[in-house]
């Protein structure tokens, strides 16, 4: 009976422990430009996990001011661009238009056509 209840506490300090701790990630912003009616940010930002992983650049429409959430919803992702010069950029065609370029060759692993009422064009630049 004694062994059960250790399982059972074991059992829920695993469901319960993850709630309360951060992603182990940490963004750094490395762009933030506001949308021309100033109501969100596009943010462009790097984001580490840590050894063993590579890393991304991302970008992320947010409320004017807001940061990003620590977590893996931005609506564009790269592989971090270690060997692949240039730069992720964002800029404002429109309060409702959102312009991406990033560098040729680099590989995409999210690439969303919009977000809420904004539309996102994407062009690799060198």
């Amino acid at each position: 009976m004694r062994t059960l209840a250790w399982i059972a506490v074991g059992v829920a300090l695993a469901i319960v422990a993850p709630a309360g701790c951060s992603s182990g990630c940490a963004n750094r912003v490395t762009n933030r430009v506001s949308s021309p009616d100033g109501a969100r940010d596009a943010v462009v930002f790097t984001r580490d996990c840590g050894a063993g992983t590579t890393g991304s650049v991302q970008v992320e429409i947010v409320a004017s001011g807001a940061v990003p959430e620590d977590k893996p919803s931005s609506l564009f992702i790269i592989d971090h661009p270690v060997d692949t010069p240039g730069r992720v950029d964002a800029r404002w065609a429109s309060s409702a238009r959102l312009v991406v370029t990033y560098p040729p060759g680099a590989r995409v692993v999210k690439q969303e056509a919009s977000r809420g009422d904004v539309s996102i064009v994407y062009s690799a630049t060198p």
